[in-house]
């Protein structure tokens, strides 16, 4: 650091404010700070929580809202991504 010569590295480059990853994953938050979506759903596993499915909280809102099944989001799930599933709204599709 030129603040602190004898210091080789600085804190601020070493740590990351939380929700980050997993914290952000379970506390329902959408994305993970300054990295973008990569997919609608993924399958999520941890040391502590196991294996889970993991939605884009907007995705399942807008889901919701025009009536898409759970055996649609199933399928989204799997793919990890809603698009080419027939049965997913347009206006939902062009979205995510």
């Amino acid at each position: 650091s030129k603040y602190h010569p004898a210091e080789k590295i600085r804190n601020a480059t070493c740590v990351t404010i939380a929700p980050t990853g997993s914290v952000t994953t379970m506390a329902g938050c959408e994305g993970y700070g300054v990295e973008p979506i990569f997919a609608v759903a993924y399958k999520k596993s941890t040391n502590v929580a196991g294996d889970f499915e993991v939605f884009s909280p907007l995705f399942l809102e807008a889901c919701r809202i025009y009536g898409v099944s759970n055996g649609i989001l199933e399928e989204v799930a799997r793919r990890g991504t809603c698009q080419g599933i027939e049965e997913i709204p347009v206006e939902i599709a062009r979205i995510f």
